[in-house]
């Protein structure tokens, strides 16, 4: 081999056998950025590669999009039809009567005799919604209930404002605060409703859905498959069988509607969980150690659950037709139970449906000596709190169907009334005198 060749052959070798730096190298110092001026005198500093400001200019791709939905908004806003106009001189709304199908005072004394625990109750607090009997459109609150479902009362009340005021131009753009709104006295008629095109009842905040349901609803009114007569003059059945037919409309607010619209006497909502905790705590104050003390609560509502379906959505907010003859404010349950601070979301003419509170001596009245009710077959006293803590739900629910008509059997035909007290009774601090 060549003098070369080897010399460099043996440097080679030398390079790859040398040990490794354990030392990191030095990385090249940064330059530091130049200062300059400005034709003004201020100061600013070139940014270097680590200090660049990220770049404001939006992605191509992102701004076709933007772009597109801004088009889209635009053209949707122009295509969606104008609703139908309303001749408000020659449209009357069809009510309900403001009257009762049985005596009130008949009602009362066959629940006293069912469970002499009623009069007390009856004593300190009046049932409302068969006491304060006013005119109810039956379109008005079945469409204002579809509304409600499955929205908070404060988003509800926004979206029957902005429905209203699609017919009714004479309405404010903006909805007034609720301590100063009183619920319109003119509602869309029903074949004015089935007349409007999906699109504009979208355009009031609806979504597809309730818009599809408001629309069969008015369809059913303005066919006459439904009327305020028809309503009135069918039976328990009859109703059900009438409004199950409507989309949107469910078992729960056939329950609720019979009850606070119509005041039948003799409805028990057995999906309802207020009811079913109601009668849970009623039954149980019979007994020994029934657990927390009990009131009647002025803040209760039927209460919604996970399970319930769209179209059994309780509804939320209650409005009200307004006029010299009658308030015809929509029979609305108590409300829900509301924490310190929050807002309680009815409107209209519900909030006098409300009960006073009472004092913890409510307590002496449940659970005054009477012959405690028996159990249906399995429960027990045990069992029953168990559910009320929230263990051992039957499928989520705290009673049965079967086990709510055992219990109630003795107020038949009057568990309307019975059930309006059920919502009431709430827990209280064990601080009874």
């Amino acid at each position: 081999m060549p003098p070369r060749v080897k010399s460099v052959a043996s440097a080679v070798s030398a390079v790859g056998k040398a040990p490794k730096s354990s030392s990191t190298p030095r990385k090249a110092p940064k330059r530091k950025a130049k200062q300059s001026s400005d034709e003004s005198g201020s100061d600013y500093e070139v940014a270097t590669p680590s200090k660049r400001p990220k770049s404001s200019r939006m992605s191509p791709k992102k701004a076709v999009g933007n772009s597109v939905d801004k088009v889209e908004t635009t053209v949707e806003s122009q295509l969606t039809p104008a609703p139908p106009k309303v001749d408000w001189s020659v449209e009357r709304p069809a009510f309900l009567p403001a009257s009762l199908s049985f005596s009130y005072d008949g009602a009362q004394a066959h629940l006293i005799n069912a469970d002499p625990r009623f009069s007390g109750i009856f004593e300190r607090l009046k049932c409302r919604p068969f006491v304060q009997l006013e005119r109810v459109e039956p379109f008005r609150t079945l469409t204002t209930s579809i509304i409600s479902q499955q929205i908070s009362w404060k988003a509800a009340r926004s979206v029957n404002w902005k429905f209203m005021r699609l017919y009714d131009d004479s309405l404010p753009e903006n909805i007034p605060p609720p301590d100063e709104y009183v619920p319109p006295e003119r509602f869309p008629p029903p074949h004015i409703v089935a007349e409007t095109d999906l699109a504009t009842l979208r355009s009031a905040g609806l979504s597809a859905r309730k818009a599809e349901y408001i629309q069969d609803l008015a369809k059913h009114f303005a066919d006459g498959r439904l009327s305020a007569e028809k309503i009135w003059n069918a039976s328990d059945e009859e109703l059900r069988d009438s409004l199950i037919s409507v989309r949107g409309v469910g078992p729960w607010t056939i329950d609720m509607f019979a009850i606070f619209s119509l005041r039948r006497p003799n409805i028990l909502p057995v999906g309802d969980l207020g009811v079913q905790r109601g009668i849970l705590r009623w039954v149980l104050a019979q007994h020994n150690n029934p657990g927390s003390p009990i009131k009647l609560n002025q803040d209760s509502i039927p209460e919604d659950d996970d399970s319930t379906p769209v179209e059994e959505e309780p509804p939320k907010v209650s409005d009200a037709t307004r006029e010299p003859a009658a308030t015809g404010a929509n029979m609305a349950p108590p409300q829900t139970p509301v924490k310190k601070g929050k807002k309680r979301g009815e409107e209209g003419g519900s909030q006098g449906l409300i009960p006073e509170p009472f004092t913890p001596s409510i307590n002496r009245v449940l659970t005054q000596p009477i012959m405690a009710q028996p159990f249906p077959p399995g429960l027990t006293v045990a069992t029953l709190k168990s559910r009320l803590n929230g263990k051992n739900k039957v499928k989520g629910a705290l009673l049965t169907p079967e086990e709510m008509e055992w219990f109630t059997e003795s107020w038949k035909p009057y568990r309307s009334i019975g059930v309006w007290y059920m919502w009431n009774l709430a827990d209280q601090d064990s601080d009874e005198s």
